[in-house]
């Protein structure tokens, strides 16, 4: 894919809460990124199967809803299959193996199948939002205790030097004068996609 059609798509998805992303110009032929993720098509023909949504959470599924199925520690996205169908949702996104092409073959939607939809979905999102830690310095923090102490000197110390840094942690997300609490869900916000398997700090520039 172009740098120029990446760009062009970036331009055109908004947040609309917390895991769901809307396109601004219509309808969005989603086969553009499939190939670049390498997703296979279980059921369904792609251009019957318009996309102007993409969402991680069933109950904000409509029509034309591209449905992610993530598997969490909690809570199995593919467990909301059918509600997310019920919703009249145009697409999923599924792990291989955890449902059958038949399933859905006298249905009108389309069936798209990662290895992982967790690792997908991060990669669509950089997709969408035009790779945005391309133009960041990350800094990532592991360990067993003071993961979230490093992080706030980091941020000190970097905002003192005239940087505008960020913090991902299991505390909050924030980024100059922006914060969200809610650190199970991943996040759209501007140009970026937050997630949080540690703690990190990141100076955006």
């Amino acid at each position: 894919m172009s740098q120029k059609q990446q760009n062009r798509i970036a331009a055109t998805w908004v947040c609309s809460v917390p895991g769901t992303v809307e396109y601004s110009l219509g309808d969005f032929d989603f086969s553009i990124v499939a190939g670049k993720l390498g997703l296979s098509l279980l059921s369904g023909t792609p251009s019957n199967c318009p996309i102007t949504q993409i969402t991680i959470d069933s109950r904000k599924v409509k029509s034309g809803s591209l449905f992610i199925a993530l598997s969490g520690s909690v809570n199995d996205g593919h467990d909301f299959i059918d509600q997310a169908v019920a919703s009249n949702c145009s697409a999923l996104l599924v792990e291989k193996g955890r449902i059958s092409c038949e399933r859905f073959e006298n249905q009108a939607v389309c069936v798209y199948e990662a290895t992982n939809s967790r690792e997908c979905y991060g990669r669509l999102a950089g997709i969408l939002f035009g790779y945005p830690s391309s133009s960041m310095t990350l800094f990532g923090v592991t360990g067993t205790n003071g993961k979230t102490s490093v992080t706030y000197l980091l941020e000190s110390i970097l905002r003192e030097s005239g940087k505008r840094p960020g913090v991902l942690g299991t505390v909050d997300y924030r980024y100059y004068d922006f914060r969200c609490t809610d650190t199970y869900s991943v996040l759209f916000y501007n140009t970026g996609t937050l997630t949080s398997p540690t703690d990190t700090a990141n100076n955006g520039r």
